[in-house]
């Protein structure tokens, strides 16, 4: 079953392609201090096959280890462009940012 909160994280990735656990923690699940509950929702998007989650391969010298990004799957584009009532959604990109733009 697809909640409000997974609905917020499909539009916020329609609006920004790709994020991260954390930038979907802050725009998503602001209430989330420990970023459990946002873990249990993407793997359940993921599982569904709403979004795809994808290693990062490059490493950030400044950053702790290299997570996840996601990105909508062809799904989670056809949720959005039914709740937005908007047929152009369903152009937006699905195939996964090239490493260097991670």
């Amino acid at each position: 079953m697809i909640t409000q909160r997974d609905i917020a994280v499909l539009l916020a990735l329609y609006r920004y392609y790709v994020l991260n656990r954390p930038q979907l923690q802050r725009l998503c699940f602001a209430d989330d201090k420990t970023g459990r509950v946002t873990r249990r929702r993407l793997q359940v998007l993921h599982a569904a096959r709403f979004v795809i989650r994808q290693r990062v391969i490059v490493d950030h010298p400044h950053l702790p280890a290299p997570g996840s990004i996601y990105f909508l799957a062809k799904r989670g584009r056809e949720i959005v462009a039914e709740h937005l009532g908007d047929p152009a959604a369903l152009t937006a990109p699905l195939q996964a940012p090239p490493p260097h733009h991670v």
